[in-house]
């Protein structure tokens, strides 16, 4: 499995916890149909799966099971958890 990637946004000021670790987020699989990331701080996980578009292949969102622990939403990540799973799906060549 590759290094863990973390990524912070410049949003991560909006919503700060106590740790700074907002928008920080790791790979936690990758295959070539898919790929799941997990929020550090909060614990969400979000997974995108690879769709095949005429001339480009692009990420969809999938399911994942929702975590009742976390002090805030999945919905307050969801864009900055799509933006690092398609920066990371870019460098893999999984996606144009």
């Amino acid at each position: 499995m590759p290094e863990a990637v973390i990524w912070k946004n410049r949003w991560s000021h909006q919503v700060a916890d106590h740790h700074d670790m907002t928008d920080e987020f790791i790979t936690e699989s990758r295959t070539a149909e898919a790929i799941v990331v997990r929020h550090v701080a909060h614990g969400h996980r979000y997974a995108f799966h690879v769709s095949e578009e005429p001339h480009r292949s692009l990420l969809c969102v999938g399911p994942v099971p929702t975590s009742g622990k976390a002090s805030l939403p999945r919905s307050a990540f969801q864009t900055a958890a799509r933006a690092f799973a398609e920066r990371e799906a870019r460098k893999a060549r999984m996606i144009d």
